[in-house]
C-alpha cells in the first residue's frame, strides 16, 4: 500500500484544507489528502525488484450526492502479456460504477513482472459530479 500521513497535526488531528503531494515543479501530483482527513490512500503499487505479483480481486465502488453520474474505474500496470513498457499505462481490466459498488474475482491470478507499477484510475462522466470512488486490490508477491 502507498500513502502519505501526517506526523504533525494540531489540535483537531485532522488537515483543515486538501494537501497535494506533488514534484518540486508543482507540476505532477502523486497523491492527494481531502480536508478532514489524516492519510491519504492510494492505489499504486510497484512490484518489487527480482519479484513477481498477483492479482486474485479487485473491487470499486462509485458514489454522488445526486446518483446520478456514473465512474469509469480501471486497473492499468506498465506491462502487457510479461512485457514492461516503463511509464506507459495499460488497460488490464475495467467497469463502470454508479452509486454502487462491484467486485471481480480471478480464479486464476493476474501475474505481473518485476518493477511493474500497476493502479487503479477512475474518471467521472462530470468533472462537477463530485464523486467519491473507491478501489482495492488484492494479492501477492513472491
Amino acid at each position: 500500500m502507498n500513502y502519505f500521513f501526517a506526523s504533525a497535526v494540531g489540535s483537531n488531528r485532522i488537515a483543515v484544507g486538501n494537501i497535494s503531494l506533488t514534484n518540486t515543479a508543482g507540476t505532477v501530483t502523486y497523491a492527494y489528502m481531502a480536508i478532514g482527513a489524516n492519510t491519504a490512500r492510494n492505489a499504486f503499487f510497484t512490484v518489487p525488484a527480482d519479484k513477481n505479483g498477483y492479482i486474485t480481486h479487485w473491487q470499486a465502488s462509485s458514489g454522488t450526492s445526486s446518483g446520478t453520474h456514473y465512474t469509469q474505474v480501471r486497473i492499468l500496470a506498465t506491462s502487457h502479456s510479461g512485457i514492461l513498457y516503463p511509464g506507459i499505462f495499460l488497460v488490464v481490466d475495467e467497469c463502470g460504477v454508479q452509486n454502487n459498488g462491484i467486485g471481480f474475482n480471478y480464479p486464476i491470478a493476474l501475474r505481473f513482472p518485476a518493477t511493474c507499477d500497476i493502479k487503479i484510475a477512475a474518471l467521472s462522466d462530470s468533472v462537477s459530479a463530485n464523486a467519491n470512488v473507491m478501489g482495492t486490490l488484492f494479492g501477492w508477491y513472491e
